[in-house]
């Protein structure tokens, strides 16, 4: 009877062991997966090619590249949280200059253009797992 109680013990210790081997595993599986997808993903964002002067092509990669960055936040938020601060900040990817004022065209169109520098530089490190 003994025998019995014990060989159940370790029959049901063996079987909560291969369950939780098997979920470590899958959820491991889906972490590789889920940092491909971000390195894959990047690397095709980044990719993508703006250029000086064109502020709304700018501003679409910036805000392309918070939109992705967004989807995997939980995975870097410091990342993403810093990418958000220096798009709306530093870039001012929502902000528009005043009709006729040339000095802040010129700066809006510096901020985006360096905005969208910083964007694929970012997106690149990323892409390289860095």
């Amino acid at each position: 009877m003994a025998y019995a109680a014990i060989l159940t013990v370790v029959a049901s210790g063996s079987i909560l062991y291969v369950e939780r081997s098997e979920s470590s595993r899958d959820e491991a599986l889906r972490e590789l997966a889920e940092v491909r997808a971000l390195e894959t993903g990047t690397k095709a964002l980044a990719d993508t090619t703006v250029g000086y002067g064109d502020d709304g092509g700018n501003r679409g990669f910036i805000l392309a590249g918070m939109a992705f960055l967004e989807k995997y936040k939980e995975r870097i938020p410091d990342t993403y949280a810093m990418a958000r601060r220096f798009a709306e900040d530093g870039a001012g990817v929502t902000k528009t200059p005043e009709p006729g004022q040339l000095q802040q065209e010129f700066s809006q169109r510096r901020n985006l253009d360096d905005g969208a520098k910083a964007m694929s530089a970012l997106l690149r490190g990323l892409a390289k797992g860095k």
